[in-house]
């Protein structure tokens, strides 16, 4: 076993304690490799990123360690020099990991555990629904690609589109889903939990999937730490009071949300880095003159790191719109992971709107023209 590598990470680790610290040992064989092919095991223990490496020998490798929770870990077997022949494996660590295969890591079987069973038991229900997914995704790219510019902008075909995307999408999270409501104890469950969710987790239904899960993953470390969570996306969700803020603008005037109340705000995210944000402005442009006089105000939050870029920005895109320059404050109250990241709060205050991404006719695009067209 070859020198183990340790740094502190930013992000918890999505485990749950079931035990005291306790030694594990992955040890396995694929084929009959040899140097300079080696395999590397990467986890997270007690919020600090471990990883570790071993050489193959007749195709054998073994690591040993311990750990102060059952974690999810990642195998990366590299077979050359090049990072171009790695396969990776994901497996969670117990006390004894068996990895076998007469070939390659992606088709190795890994015994030992409840945990490895349950996640051998979802890859198993998955890889059907994902194999179909993936050839209706080619489908669907192939049919945008042969649309003509005028029809890249039909509202219409772009809907019809959307929503053969969001079915796609929804069969693979119902599998998720299914498997966490049958097995509400497991690691496993908890895992997928927050691969559900996804980038951008909707609260209500993280938290009837979180509320399912036994009391034991619960109160375990994690699932506090996964509870606080849901508390601060609690705050954001669709019908809460929309977090207030203030700041000055490019001009040193104050802008604060709350001085907004009476009228439909827009609050877009984005950055001068960000393409899509960009991308973006030239249609927000034609929704602010549509409905600028109708009660509706747009702040765009830039979370650029120098001054000088984002005023540089500003006088390229001449958006007409409140703008003020955030140092990601605002945007970690919003949990903005992404961007272009928007809101629309109503007169009284509430978030009635969260788009993530940008399309043309988006959700915040839609609420406005069912709103002011009636």
């Amino acid at each position: 076993m070859m020198k183990r590598i340790i740094s502190i990470a930013l992000v918890f680790a999505p485990v749950i304690v079931f035990g005291q610290t306790e030694k594990f040992i992955v040890a396995g064989k694929i084929g009959n490799l040899n140097a300079p092919a080696i395999i590397y095991l990467r986890y997270m223990d007690n919020g600090v990123s471990v990883k570790d490496s071993a050489i193959f020998r007749d195709g054998k490798f073994r690591f040993e360690g311990t750990i102060s929770l059952p974690v999810k870990a990642l195998l990366e077997a590299n077979y050359t020099a090049s990072r171009n022949s790695s396969e990776v494996l994901y497996i969670y660590l117990e006390k004894k990991v068996k990895i076998s295969a007469l070939d390659s890591l992606k088709n190795a079987t890994v015994n030992g555990g409840k945990l490895n069973a349950d996640w051998q038991k979802f890859k198993l229900e998955f890889k059907p629904v994902e194999e179909r997914a993936g050839d209706k995704m080619i489908a669907l790219n192939k049919e945008f690609v042969a649309l003509t510019a005028d029809q890249k902008k039909d509202k219409d075909i772009l809907d019809q589109m959307m929503k053969r995307l969001n079915a796609i999408n929804s069969e693979k999270k119902q599998t998720l889903k299914n498997f966490i409501l049958k097995n509400p104890g497991s690691l496993v469950s908890f895992d997928l939990l927050k691969s559900y969710g996804g980038y951008d987790p909707d609260f209500k239904e993280q938290f009837e999937l979180f509320g399912s899960l036994t009391e034991k993953v619960k109160k375990s470390q994690p699932g506090t730490e996964y509870a606080a969570v849901l508390e601060n996306m609690r705050r954001i969700s669709i019908g809460a009071i929309a977090p207030d803020f203030t700041q000055n603008d490019q001009n040193g005037n104050v802008v604060s949300l709350a001085s907004l109340k009476g009228k439909y705000v827009w609050i877009d995210f984005w950055a001068s880095w960000c393409k899509p944000c960009k991308q973006s402005f030239p249609h927000m442009q034609e929704i602010y003159a549509k409905y600028k006089s109708q009660k509706l105000e747009i702040i765009g939050i830039s979370t650029d790191a120098e001054r000088d870029v984002w005023l540089k920005t500003l006088t390229e895109t001449k958006n007409p719109w409140l703008q003020i320059l955030d140092n990601k404050k605002i945007a970690s109250i919003y949990l903005v992971s992404t961007y272009p990241t928007a809101y629309l709060i109503d007169p009284d205050g509430k978030i009635i709107v969260k788009e993530t991404g940008y399309t043309p006719f988006g959700p915040i695009e839609k609420k406005l023209d069912e709103i002011f067209k009636n």
